[in-house]
């Protein structure tokens, strides 16, 4: 038996992937973290303009250099990697916070879809 099929099989045993639940918050955060990374390859453009990149209540908008928007797929992904293998690990003991830390994920993935739909639907330097 390969190496591959051993993985697969090891992770389909895995209780992990047999919760509803689990596989329902994983199934929608990988949806929607391939939207946003889709979104963001079609709609960030590379501009000689300083564009919002950030927003603060101390400054308002902070600009920034065109390639800085793709920190939000960055760090929705990040979210979501950390955030499963946490929740794998801790599904033993606490099969709730595994839960929690998966729909904590798809909020991530959301909110940073949204702030990417905002700086990206600007057309900046268009005439």
């Amino acid at each position: 038996m390969s190496r591959l099929k051993k993985a697969r099989e090891g992770i389909k045993s895995h209780a992990f992937f047999q919760d509803g639940w689990i596989v329902g918050f994983l199934f929608f955060s990988a949806l929607v973290i391939a939207f946003e990374f889709i979104w963001s390859i079609t709609h960030i453009r590379q501009t000689e303009l300083l564009i919002p990149v950030h927003y603060t209540s101390l400054q308002n908008f902070e600009l920034g250099k065109w390639y800085e928007l793709y920190e939000l797929v960055i760090i929705s992904l990040a979210t979501f990697l950390t955030n499963l293998a946490l929740g794998i690990v801790l599904y033993k003991k606490s099969r709730l916070m595994a839960i929690f830390l998966l729909f904590i994920s798809l909020l991530v993935a959301i909110l940073s879809t949204a702030i990417l739909f905002g700086f990206t639907s600007v057309n900046y330097g268009a005439v």
